[in-house]
């Protein structure tokens, strides 16, 4: 029904002229059935509107059950190439919010200001040594923060999804685009500023970046659930419990 919904609703002048047609028609049937004429002609001209609502509700019928159903059958057909990558972007969020929260979700904004600024970056990933120009004298110790390991996964993954993303609704490629170019990616992108050497720096340097993939993340799981329903795995797991 979800998906019925969404498809229906892009097709709003159809629907705002169904529902004009429906009313004429018990409007001039029904509730002014046993009315005497306003004007001479009236009630061959209210038989006349009656006869083109009928018509274009007929019309209308059939194009739910033949354009419609064909677009949520469409939809229903990538329903789990959809939930399949779209979970796997928001499971890696979640292991972001998950060194903030000690949750696997995506936090309120106010958690993720509550919390950030308790993390010292030192305390996620202790302190590693690099070796620079090949050279093993060369040694830096630095505190490691590890979303720039994620980066790499997250950049895998929008390789993968880029391979299907013609099979995807234009509202969830967005919604993935929005979240592999929020400026969570872009301010670890860079090598050097996810090697912090300050050994009190806390994660509220980042806070919008984390606010930021939180809001983006939202959105494609709101896009995800307006569209596609729940995971076909997640009511799998319901009727097993029940």
């Amino acid at each position: 029904m979800r998906t019925f919904l969404y498809v229906l609703g892009g097709s709003t002048i159809a629907n705002i002229l169904f529902a004009l047609a429906l009313s004429t028609v018990i409007s001039f049937e029904i509730l002014f059935s046993d009315s005497v004429e306003w004007f001479h002609g009236g009630a061959k001209l209210a038989d006349l509107l009656t006869a083109i609502a009928l018509s274009y509700i007929a019309g209308y019928i059939f194009y739910l059950s033949t354009e419609v159903r064909r677009k949520v059958n469409s939809i229903h057909s990538t329903k789990l190439t959809a939930h399949r990558h779209c979970g796997k972007v928001i499971s890696l969020a979640n292991e972001v919010f998950f060194s903030i929260t000690k949750v696997r979700d995506v936090p309120e904004e106010n958690v993720i200001r509550e919390n950030i600024n308790k993390i010292k970056i030192n305390d996620i990933v202790p302190g590693k040594t690099y070796t620079f120009d090949g050279n093993s004298s060369q040694q830096v110790q630095y505190n490691y923060y590890f979303p720039y390991c994620v980066l790499p996964e997250m950049q895998s993954l929008e390789n993968d999804i880029a391979n299907v993303s013609h099979l995807l609704e234009p509202e969830i490629t967005t919604a993935l685009d929005n979240v592999f170019n929020c400026s969570f990616k872009s301010q670890f992108g860079n090598k050097m500023v996810a090697h912090i050497n300050h050994k009190d720096s806390t994660l509220a340097l980042f806070e919008k970046a984390f606010l930021d993939l939180s809001e983006k993340t939202k959105l494609l799981k709101n896009e995800l659930h307006k569209i596609y329903g729940e995971s076909p795995w997640s009511a799998s797991n319901k009727l097993q419990a029940a």
